[in-house]
């Protein structure tokens, strides 16, 4: 898209990359330009925290660019190594209390039995304390599930009260996890892997329900077509909404303004 277009596309519909995590050091050189191009096209970015050494450079964007940064604090499952880590939880809460009025969710948080699954237990015991979190702020998650979709359902449902709101980040389960996450009343994420050829999501993704839907990037990860192996960035979530829309036979722009109605209904924006 050129800049022309880009603006074009920002006046007239808005929307939103709901999952991105440009504090990474991968940007470091080129965050300005990574912004602008963000901006060109969207109203909003959502930064999902990993764990307490991550929380400065996300905050430095949140104040450097205050109002289209939106500040997400938890701590990821791949942060869980020991006991000892679980230890972050007083500083990451301390944070969430000084900046109430900003942070709009409780996240990254969740289960991952791809990398290290002895690692289970701990990560469960950080996912019930974020859950508590989530209840207590009355906030919703962002969560990370990775081969572990019958552990992180069986928790999310075991804990919805009807204040339990949420979304399932990246969404990459089958049919039944699809449905058990539609009945729980959570948000389904979906990023660039929708693109790819291999992609089992295409079949998915007319399951969905319209109003559950919520586009992101995960970047500097999982980059759409035609940027696949390449760094992501927030202003390629363009490239999987439309697909998206062709897929649903809908406009890039209807679909554009779906996710940023979904978005601003979960997190309240």
């Amino acid at each position: 898209m050129g800049n022309q277009t880009q603006g074009t596309v920002r006046q007239a519909v808005k929307s939103i990359d709901t999952h991105a995590h440009l504090y990474l050091e991968t940007f470091q050189n080129d965050i300005e330009q990574v912004t602008q191009r963000a901006q060109a096209v969207l109203n909003n970015v959502i930064l999902p925290n990993i764990d307490v050494h991550t929380l400065k450079a996300l905050w430095n964007l949140v104040e450097r660019w205050q109002g289209f940064y939106l500040p997400a604090i938890g701590l990821h499952p791949c942060s869980i190594k020991q006991k000892s880590d679980l230890a972050q939880f007083s500083s990451l809460q301390a944070f969430i209390d000084q900046h109430r009025n900003q942070v709009i969710a409780i996240g990254e948080c969740g289960l991952d039995l791809y990398w290290d699954a002895s690692t289970l237990s701990l990560q469960i015991e950080a996912l019930q304390e974020q859950i508590r979190w989530a209840k207590y702020y009355k906030l919703p998650l962002i969560l990370h599930c990775r081969n572990a979709f019958a552990p992180l359902l069986e928790q999310i449902e075991k804990h919805q009260d009807g204040t339990l709101k949420g979304v399932f980040h990246c969404f990459t389960g089958n049919e039944e996890d699809l449905k058990r996450v539609i009945d729980v009343g959570f948000y389904v994420g979906i990023g660039g892997i929708l693109t790819y050829k291999k992609s089992h999501l295409p079949k998915l993704l007319k399951k969905i329900p319209i109003d559950r839907l919520l586009f992101e990037t995960d970047a500097p990860y999982l980059s759409p077509h035609p940027y696949r192996g390449k760094r992501n960035e927030s202003a390629y979530v363009i490239y999987t909404i439309k697909h998206a829309a062709s897929l649903l036979d809908y406009t890039t722009e209807t679909l554009m303004q779906k996710n940023w109605e979904n978005a601003v209904r979960l997190f309240k924006l």
